[in-house]
């Protein structure tokens, strides 16, 4: 087994159901910033408030046509107003949404048909912070309608999609990638009306289900939300905590999604504090001493199975108590990012070689995922060639690297068919492997 793959687990004498994971490296010594393993110990965490956990609160409806509901809708959200107020088929033109009132509320973001029907929208409280996401190339009318913003101070997407069930679904697959891929990996929730059944799984559930899964996200509404069929759902990669409720309003045929999101704000964040148990040399020296030095013929000699259980726990006491001395334990703050090793270092100049001998160059600006173009082909959507950026930032950990390149690798595969001007690229993916000589051990022979 390889050092890095190595990991002790030994239990603890005050817990017996507690693993102390040791990080098995000598080469690392003391220095925690270049630690392979390690465990994030949440009880440590420092914040710069006693605020503690936000819940976010936010409520969907297909509304179909807002115009004249907004006194029924001040009174049904009068009693507890969510953060987020998200409708899909709002019928309102951009004028009306200009001047519409609701509460305190104000759009955020909207999308709006010409001659009315149709159209997305997000309103939001004063107090929420958020910026609007630039969707336009995405939204199309009668295909995939989307407004969305981003929310600078949990710094998680609002997306909301209605799709009118007579449009052009492989368009609006197309597009709903193009969506997927703008939003990268940040975390993300996607609301509306997909006019799909997820309750009735057929083949437009199954390439729905196949595209959002390969951005390893998830659908987490299975109740009906329109009479007998489940067309309104939410989409979305978050790990946090959250609360759904489906509820009949009254104010449309389609029931209201309530949804909370076990949020951190990040101005209350300030790094998490990870500890962890380096393995020197020095501390293998010291437990091996320790343990050549323990008589335990007490222990093996058993008289009586009832003793089996108590000189278990004693021999485990004794190697717990042997490791926690020799492997004392640290702690550094996660925010902090690790230095580039050698072999990051290789891979970026091995991959930028690769870019330039295939005609390609990189966009410096690291404030966003870095892209590329062609000298021989143009593109007229820089969309399109996204999805073949990778990023070359210098805080990027080998392993994270090299996921990084996995998710782009994936996106390219499933885009490929739908672009011609990429598929004319001189673009070898075979030359992938030798880019990165060790990618094949993180991933096996998924891109072979």
């Amino acid at each position: 087994m390889a050092q890095w793959q190595l990991c002790y687990a030994i239990f603890s004498p005050k817990k017996p159901t507690e693993k102390i994971h040791l990080a098995a490296h000598n080469a690392y010594e003391d220095n925690p910033g270049k630690r392979l393993m390690s465990e994030t110990d949440n009880s440590h965490t420092s914040r710069k408030t006693a605020l503690g956990v936000n819940w976010l609160n936010l409520f969907y409806l297909n509304i179909q046509s807002l115009r004249r509901k907004v006194n029924d809708l001040e009174l049904h959200l009068s009693d507890n107003p969510p953060h987020i107020v998200c409708f899909s088929e709002h019928w309102l033109t951009a004028a009306e949404v200009e001047i519409l009132t609701l509460l305190d509320y104000k759009v955020a973001s909207s999308f709006c048909r010409k001659k009315g029907y149709g159209g997305a929208a997000i309103l939001i409280r004063p107090n929420v912070r958020y910026s609007e996401l630039n969707l336009a190339s995405i939204s199309k009318q009668t295909v995939a309608e989307v407004a969305g913003i981003f929310l600078t101070e949990y710094r998680v997407n609002i997306i909301t999609i209605y799709r009118p069930p007579d449009g052009d679904f492989e368009e609006f697959l197309y597009l709903l990638n193009l969506l997927l891929l703008k939003l990268d990996d940040t975390c993300s929730f996607l609301i509306g009306d997909f006019n799909i059944l997820f309750n009735n799984p057929d083949h437009k559930v199954k390439s729905f289900l196949d595209l959002i899964n390969s951005f390893h996200m998830r659908t987490l509404i299975t109740e009906n939300t329109r009479k007998t069929n489940c067309l309104d759902n939410i989409v979305t990669n978050s790990k946090v905590p959250y609360k759904i409720n489906i509820s009949h309003t009254r104010l449309s045929d389609h029931d209201a999604v309530s949804l909370q999101l076990n949020c951190i704000s990040v101005y209350q964040q300030n790094g998490k504090t990870t500890t962890y148990r380096p393995v020197t040399q020095r501390g293998l020296n010291l437990f091996h001493s320790q343990i050549s030095e323990i008589n335990w013929d007490h222990i093996i000699n058993i008289t009586e199975a009832a003793d089996l259980e108590h000189k278990w726990d004693e021999f485990v006491t004794i190697l717990s108590n042997a490791a926690i001395k020799s492997f004392p334990l640290r702690t550094f703050n996660s925010s902090k990012l690790a230095t580039v090793t050698g072999k990051l270092a290789a891979a970026q100049s091995n991959a930028q070689n690769w870019f330039h001998r295939n005609g390609l160059y990189l966009n410096k600006d690291k404030t966003s995922t870095m892209i590329f173009s062609t000298r021989y082909i143009g593109i007229d959507n820089p969309n399109h060639t996204k999805f073949l950026g990778i990023t070359l930032d210098t805080t990027l950990c080998w392993e994270a690297h090299v996921d990084v390149l996995s998710k782009k690798l994936a996106k390219t595969i499933y885009l490929l068919p739908y672009s011609r001007a990429i598929l004319r690229m001189l673009l070898r993916l075979g030359d992938i492997q030798h880019i990165f000589p060790e990618f094949s051990n993180f991933r096996g022979k998924q891109f072979v």
